[in-house]
């Protein structure tokens, strides 16, 4: 976490976030994420926006090999 005032107890909870690519083809896309909190001692100080937008997220093809065995 950035911006996060010197001594104050504040942490990102992740265990609900969802992210949601913009496609799946090939190429550079853009992410939103949601369902992200903030939790500690100092998090009432803090505010998220309710989504998040990932810029410049590149997906990129792969090759992928399957033995079948039996």
């Amino acid at each position: 976490l950035d911006n996060i005032v010197d001594g104050d107890e504040v942490t990102l909870d992740t265990g609900g976030y969802d992210a949601k690519f913009a496609s799946a083809d090939v190429g550079e896309h853009t992410v939103t994420v949601t369902g992200l909190s903030l939790g500690g001692e100092d998090a009432a100080n803090y505010t998220l926006p309710e989504s998040i937008e990932v810029h410049e997220v590149t997906i990129a093809q792969f090759a992928v090999s399957v033995t079948a065995d039996g």
